[in-house]
């Protein structure tokens, strides 16, 4: 077996490695900012009726003072596992999807088959997206309820 065969038998992997650094890319960089969101859109007034955080920036600084950098990538293993698995996925499925239809245009002697038609790679997308939303939505609960917990939440206010 020579090294041409070994790659075209190999080709398939190529989307999920990509999906795979996607997916991790994606949830590291993401996350800090995530987390800064949910922590504004959950926060609840003390007894003082004040809020934890009066915006943004305070929730920044505060989450950075009490917490250090830790605090912004609470909840980070979760989504990077689910998250990571769900562009391999999304890009994994796409790819072969699309390899499918590929074969099927030289199985038809297309002209150029390669060329996938718009409505190939609108079910291509449609397939990975449905298999993807799979692995989403359950991941992005656990994501938010590890998100709101926050450690010393009386030294905040």
């Amino acid at each position: 077996v020579g090294w041409k065969e070994m790659r075209e038998g190999l080709e398939w992997i190529s989307p999920f490695c990509c999906g795979l650094m996607a997916g991790i890319t994606g949830m590291t960089v993401g996350h800090p900012f995530d987390t800064v969101k949910i922590r504004l859109q959950t926060q609840v007034p003390g007894p003082d009726g004040k809020l934890p955080f009066r915006g943004t920036y305070d929730c920044i600084w505060k989450t950075l003072k009490f917490e250090g950098v830790r605090g912004f990538f609470k909840g980070l293993s979760s989504p990077l596992v689910g998250g990571s698995l769900a562009c391999t996925l999304s890009f994994g499925t796409n790819g072969a999807v699309m390899t499918a239809f590929r074969r099927y245009n030289i199985s038809r002697n297309k002209p150029n088959p390669s060329q996938l038609s718009y409505p190939q790679l609108l079910l291509s997308g449609c397939f990975s997206g449905f298999v993807t939303s799979l692995i989403i939505g359950p991941v992005e609960m656990i994501r938010s309820l590890l998100q709101i917990q926050t450690s010393n939440l009386k030294s905040l206010r």
